[in-house]
């Protein structure tokens, strides 16, 4: 089920995606930025995480759920391409609640 967010929830969603983008690249995860952005600003919403992870369930990161739904082999080691999907993505997200 899709969470029906307030326009308040929606801004404060965007606000801690765009906290994390500089945090991507040193934290390969996307969570894992979100987290360290919080720990930068605390008053950023953990909304987000809950948002990222209710999208790729049951996978644990989205280089999974990329591989099950047939996007990328598993055997596919190229982190920087994964990477650049993470940044893409992220973006989506930041426009999506922005």
């Amino acid at each position: 089920m899709i969470p029906a967010y307030t326009p308040q929830q929606r801004q404060q969603l965007a606000q801690a995606f765009k906290a994390a983008k500089p945090h991507l690249s040193d934290q390969k995860f996307l969570c894992i930025a979100l987290i360290a952005a919080r720990q930068t600003d605390p008053s950023l919403t953990e909304s987000a995480e809950s948002e990222v992870m209710r999208r790729i369930r049951p996978h644990f990161h989205v280089g999974q759920w990329l591989t099950v739904k047939g996007y990328r082999d598993s055997n596919d080691a190229d982190g920087a391409e994964l990477l650049a999907y993470r940044h893409r993505w992220l973006d989506s997200l930041i426009a999506e609640f922005s």
